[in-house]
């Protein structure tokens, strides 16, 4: 999809978050838009309340969300045409990942991410195996594994790869990784999105975009903001082309309203300048693709905000 479209698509999307669901975090109007694109659907005001009250009615079943998460389960639950059918496929994964994984917020949130990509006669199956796959993990960096990496051990639960094969691909992936960009946990968490992709020589390609955008004058956060670049590195086209893309939309984000205060940092809104890249990309593949491509950059956000909420103010202007 054309570049400016999907900018003039996302800040209509923004704004509309934002007065709907007013005295939210600024840092969930972005992600509930990016929701909306990568489905490629408009907001819908009415479908908004309707599945407010709809995760309100499904309340006890589902996941009591926390005040400042609420819109963005409600933003994935508006992209569906039968909301109510997807909030009870949602909560049929969900039972089955308490019985492997400790309860929370983070496997309510997966389980709507996951439910557009398997077949509830597989439930048991991806629940089982990302249990598996997840202890790996936790064997590999006890420390640094938590329950946001829950979302990536669900999408590896999906290849043809054997279980311990992509785990070792990602300490592979993480020990080159974390000479460059030294922080753990959000370096396990990028080696996990590169785990999902069958790319060649991935870790020299995302440090060649890091090091083309700092040239120019746009330093990537190297914090929180990992992951999206390396989903936004892990595109199919040319590293040139993704560069370019990233400073077109970057300087459109720049221009407006919300992004001129002093609410984000450079470093976030290059998230989000990474995001729009990213959809624009993703919305002009086939489905299957595109479904396992929202996922992951879905899943990126999901980590975001939930590894980065309580820390947005700490870090500073930059």
């Amino acid at each position: 999809m054309d570049l400016n479209i999907i900018c003039t698509k996302f800040m209509t999307a923004r704004d509309i978050i934002e007065k709907f669901f007013t005295g939210a975090s600024h840092f969930i109007y972005p992600v509930c838009a990016s929701i909306f694109l990568n489905k490629d659907k408009m907001v819908d005001t009415d479908k908004l309340t309707e599945c407010t009250l709809l995760l309100d009615k499904y309340v006890d079943r589902f996941y009591d969300f926390d005040t400042e998460i609420r819109p963005i389960i409600i933003s994935i639950l508006s992209t569906y045409d039968d909301a109510e059918g997807a909030i009870n496929k949602a909560i049929k994964l969900y039972n089955q990942l308490k019985l492997n994984f400790v309860d929370s917020t983070y496997i309510a949130i997966d389980a709507l991410i996951m439910i557009e990509l398997v077949d509830e006669e597989n439930f048991v199956y991806i629940s089982q195996r990302a249990k598996e796959i997840y202890k790996i993990m936790e064997s590999a960096h006890k420390i640094l594994t938590s329950s946001s990496d829950i979302i990536f051990a669900l999408l590896m639960s999906l290849s043809d790869k054997q279980n311990l094969k992509m785990i070792l691909d990602a300490e592979e992936y993480y020990l080159i990784l974390k000479k460059k960009f030294a922080s753990g946990d959000p370096v396990q968490t990028l080696s996990h999105v590169l785990a999902l992709y069958n790319w060649a020589n991935k870790c020299t390609r995302v440090i060649k975009l890091y090091d083309a955008l700092k040239s120019k004058g746009y330093v990537y956060g190297t914090n929180y903001e990992l992951p999206s670049l390396g989903t936004l590195a892990m595109m199919n086209i040319n590293l040139k082309d993704i560069i370019d893309d990233f400073i077109k939309v970057d300087k459109f984000l720049a221009k407006q309203n919300a992004y001129r205060s002093s609410k984000f940092t450079k470093k976030q809104r290059f998230i989000h300048s990474a995001m729009l890249v990213i959809i624009s990309h993703s919305n002009s593949t086939i489905n299957t693709y595109n479904s396992i491509f929202a996922a992951i950059t879905m899943a990126t956000q999901h980590s975001v905000v939930m590894r980065s909420m309580s820390n947005i103010i700490s870090h500073g202007k930059n």
